[in-house]
């Protein structure tokens, strides 16, 4: 570890030389005793520290041990500095994750709580453009499918997208954030970087970020797994389509089509595959399609098997949401 040396102490602050590759804000370790500080002023190779440990028992002339590691409550302002550094470089589609501790202020003179958090940012094109495939911009849909196949590739159940209503995230771009669940435990968060704070880092290209503790990650791992053997008959797929306020959120349309699954055990899995906002739709609808996979373990599924299941699922859903049908797809 790169090192300085201590000038002065005069209580919880200390003053040290030679500090020359220092970050504002850095966490650094004072003395042999390596207590807790925070880098809060820095010109030339001079710093002044804030040590939030008992200082009584350093002096002039010890060592200061830099970490490499910033003072912070996100990770997000290092993965918005990562794209600023590439856009100079003409590189503007990234994918970036990172994973790496923050910190929260706790009581007045005790020590801030440390905790471990993961954070990604994805910006740019979806995919590289080539002959055959138009440019497209990544957008809060592709950021939400990673997280749903990072979370349920952990075997994490009962995932929910919370839309963001309060101020509680005001880095987001407000519509495009939502809060990320299992159950009732908060895994952390998504959205788009709102305009005020790209403009603060000087950016000018839109960027998505997700922000997770993965203390709350581990608590949500299962303790064992279940292997089922594969399919002996196909599935069979039926479409639902419903114009709904645009306010109404995708998640509690899904949780109510899962709620009745989980009474029927024909139902395989549902998705969301099409949303649509826009004329000639009324002003303030939106048009979602959900698909509904039925399979059966013991037999082929015909049409007479389902029709009956899908057109409840269909009118529980109109009822409770106050929908409409397309007129092609009235029950």
């Amino acid at each position: 570890m790169t090192q300085g040396k201590i000038v002065k102490v005069v209580g919880p602050l200390v003053v040290a030389s030679g500090m020359k590759s220092a970050k504002m804000y850095e966490v650094v370790k004072v003395s042999e005793m390596k207590l807790l500080g925070e880098i809060i002023e820095l010109k030339d190779n001079i710093a002044s520290i804030q040590v939030y440990e008992d200082t009584s028992g350093i002096g002039p002339g010890e060592a200061v041990y830099l970490t490499g590691d910033v003072m912070s409550v996100e990770l997000a302002p290092g993965l918005l500095e990562t794209m600023k550094k590439n856009l100079s470089q003409q590189t503007d589609t990234l994918k970036l994750f990172e994973i790496g501790k923050v910190f929260f202020a706790t009581q007045k003179g005790s020590l801030p709580e440390e905790k471990e958090r993961v954070a990604g940012l994805i910006t740019g094109n979806r995919s590289d453009q080539s002959w055959y495939s138009k440019k497209i911009k990544n957008d809060f849909f592709d950021l939400k499918g990673v997280i749903e196949g990072f979370i349920k590739g952990l075997m994490i159940k009962d995932l929910r997208f919370e839309k963001i209503e309060n101020d509680d995230y005001p880095y987001y771009k407000n519509g495009y954030a939502a809060v990320v669940k299992s159950g009732d435990t908060l895994l952390g968060s998504l959205g788009r970087i709102g305009g005020k704070t790209l403009k603060n880092y000087g950016l000018k290209q839109d960027a998505f970020v997700f922000d997770f503790s993965l203390k709350a990650i581990r608590n949500m791992l299962p303790d064992s797994l279940i292997a089922e053997p594969l399919p002996r008959f196909p599935s069979i797929s039926r479409d639902i389509t419903i114009i709904v306020d645009r306010s109404i959120p995708v998640g509690e349309i899904l949780e109510q089509i899962e709620s009745i699954s989980k009474k029927q055990s024909l139902i395989e899995k549902t998705f969301l595959f099409d949303a649509f906002e826009g004329k000639p739709l009324p002003e303030g609808k939106k048009s979602l399609s959900f698909r509904v996979v039925y399979r059966s373990a013991a037999k082929t599924l015909k049409e007479k098997n389902i029709k009956k299941l899908h057109v409840n699922i269909s009118r529980s859903i109109v009822d409770l949401f106050h929908a409409d049908l397309p007129e092609a797809q009235e029950p």
